[in-house]
């Protein structure tokens, strides 16, 4: 998690766009908690999504299928970004809603027909072509018409950037830009004391391609080279050079060997990163393509060994590409198993530790494919092998489709610890914040709190966060209007609220895993059974790997370690009673105040998904 230093904004910067950058940099920051991450859809891309899912459909009819899912999920009051709640389509394309809405898809593709698809497409492309010319013109409106200078309604204002920002965010990924440039960006504004107006932000990311220089040191291997070589003329896009070209276009001259070459890119491009990450998936798949070949060991570390500059612009020298924690690069993967079985402070376990005690066979097939993945330099062979562990390790099958049962189990237990979630991040961000901010919170008592945000230190957090509620949103927003919010949005459900809007934050929970799931599933099938190359894999991939890296470290960690469960099935079938129990409860008791509520938030609060 990345939290500026209050002093290295820009004296002229006002609370509001503070919190716009930081909310930004909130999602698109790998180290965030998963439900932190930035959305993979708005309103504008799943109408692209379900138009290209609909003409798959006349090839390959199975896909129809997950075209019903994902009309339900367009349509579903519980996912804020989809089709009918984003905003932008609400005020300015209230016919696209109104059409999805009223679509029956269940009958209109009622025993696979086909017979009322093209009509489907028809409209669709229609309404896209709308979208097309005018959604990122009313998204920059809309943002232009939110007073930044306003210091009283802050609540209201900063839900609508939140807004905002969920829905700019993949439409700018959509048209080229990549997550590491928002992210890097920003940072690096701030840390530079610029006034980042949203003017500023706008001006730089409106799609405007500049011509950059891009080289990638490739070392010495005459064959590997070779082989790159090749592909790249007869690509026609790049060159190969000698390295030593190159020494001093560095701040501190870079030493190579006199036959070490590069890979040289001089192009157009929106997002140097963007291209760099293009020009690896090709090159990866053109020389597999292209001999079998026993090593891939030029791949990986292409992106350390990256570097870009800006033509004509006054820092003449090459930069590094940064990529850290973007699942394209093989040494940027983080494997949550080992994160987390690190992180549970009531065991012995660090970087150094195996799982070589792991006895049942079951576990081990899965993280085989786990760990499989987590090595392969091609995201398509990795995201297969993460849903093959998956499948390998799901402690009983009660639908018929593998989709189904992955769908069941996981929206249900990973929905269940989305409350204890939500409190543990902001314990963490609070403390972060205070720690950066030289102890900015010590005065209310943080620096006698736990460090800890798990087990009975959560519980003295919780008592501390309850208490003297609005002098702690007071000086949380005087560093950190974004902090606040997260204080405003965790707490005063907790505070104020009644048991359905727990209940209404397990259900977007639920409903967003289950449709996220369902989505790479698509994915997966494309490539195992069509060998279909994917594009939008990086939040994808990331969902998925928590998805299982979690699942597989709670069973590593219940049966294995503790032994608390003779076996997988006995465990998850608790699980899922516990989680049963609990959701009826909140069910028939929607209007109990969540502070009357001590005995289901204390079995909420066991699940811990951290």
């Amino acid at each position: 998690m990345w939290v500026p230093k209050n002093s290295t904004w820009h004296n002229d910067s006002t609370k509001l766009e503070r919190f716009f950058i930081e909310k930004i940099i909130q999602r698109c920051d790998y180290d965030e908690t998963i439900s932190k991450k930035h959305r993979t859809i708005n309103g504008f891309t799943q109408l692209q999504e379900l138009i290209r899912l609909a003409e798959l459909s006349k090839k390959r009819i199975r896909t129809l299928r997950t075209l019903i899912v994902l009309l339900k999920e367009a349509k579903s009051k519980y996912i804020k970004q989809n089709i009918v709640n984003d905003i932008i389509i609400i005020k300015y394309f209230a016919d696209l809603k109104d059409y999805i809405l009223n679509f029956n898809e269940d009958d209109s593709f009622k025993n696979d027909s086909l017979d009322k698809i093209d009509n489907f497409i028809h409209n669709l492309k229609k309404f896209s072509i709308q979208l097309e010319k005018y959604y990122f013109k009313y998204i920059v409106q809309e943002l232009k018409e939110v007073d930044f200078k306003e210091k009283v309604k802050i609540e209201r204002i900063t839900d609508l950037i939140s807004k905002l920002v969920d829905i700019i965010i993949p439409y700018l990924l959509h048209k080229g830009y990549s997550i590491s440039t928002l992210n890097e960006v920003l940072r690096s504004w701030i840390q530079s004391r610029e006034y980042i107006s949203l003017e500023k932000f706008l001006d730089f990311f409106s799609h405007s391609e500049h011509f950059y220089e891009l080289i990638v040191f490739i070392g010495n291997n005459t064959v590997d080279n070779e082989d790159i070589k090749n592909i790249i003329y007869s690509k026609g896009f790049g060159n190969i050079r000698k390295a030593i070209d190159f020494t001093y276009d560095f701040e501190k001259p870079k030493s190579s060997g006199h036959r070490d070459e590069v890979i040289c890119y001089e192009t157009r491009t929106i997002d140097p990163v963007s291209l760099i990450r293009n020009q690896y998936d090709d090159l990866l798949k053109s020389t597999v393509i292209s001999k079998d070949r026993k090593s891939l060991n030029i791949f990986t570390n292409f992106f350390k060994n990256s570097y870009w500059r800006k033509t004509g612009s006054s820092h003449k020298f090459f930069k590094n590409i940064i990529i850290s924690g973007d699942p394209i690069s093989v040494t940027s993967r983080r494997g949550t198993v080992f994160l987390s079985l690190i992180d549970n402070k009531s065991i012995l376990f660090n970087e150094n530790s195996s799982l070589d005690f792991i006895k049942n066979d079951q576990l081990k097939k899965a993280l085989y494919y786990y760990n499989l993945a987590l090595g392969s330099k091609s995201i398509e062979n990795s995201l297969s092998l993460l849903w093959t562990s998956i499948e390998s390790i799901l402690p009983y099958r009660s639908y018929k489709a593998d989709i189904e049962n992955v769908r069941d189990i996981f929206g249900k237990i990973f929905s269940y610890g989305s409350f204890t979630r939500d409190i543990q991040y902001l314990i963490k961000r609070i403390f972060t914040v205070n720690t950066v901010n030289q102890g900015c919170f010590n005065t209310i008592g943080v620096n006698s709190l736990p460090k800890y945000n798990r087990g009975t230190d959560m519980y003295t957090w919780i008592e501390w966060l309850k208490n003297d509620s609005q002098n702690k949103f007071k000086q949380f927003n005087d560093i950190s209007s974004l902090l606040a919010n997260e204080y405003l949005y965790t707490m005063k459900p907790i505070l104020e609220g009644k048991l359905e809007s727990i209940l209404e934050r397990i259900n977007s929970s639920k409903e967003s895993i289950e449709f996220q799931l369902q989505r790479i599933y698509l994915h997966r099938n494309q490539i195992v059974h069509s060998g279909d190359y994917i594009n939008e894999y990086t939040n994808l991939w990331i969902h998925l790997e928590w998805y299982i890296g979690k699942f597989l470290y709670y069973i590593i960690f219940k049966t294995e370690i503790n032994s608390e469960y003779s076996d997988i099935e006995e465990l998850f079938r608790n699980l899922e009673s516990d989680f049963e129990y609990c959701y009826s409860y909140l069910e028939k008791n929607p209007n109990k105040l969540c502070r009357d509520s001590d005995r289901i938030f204390k079995l909420l609060l066991e699940i811990d998904w951290q």
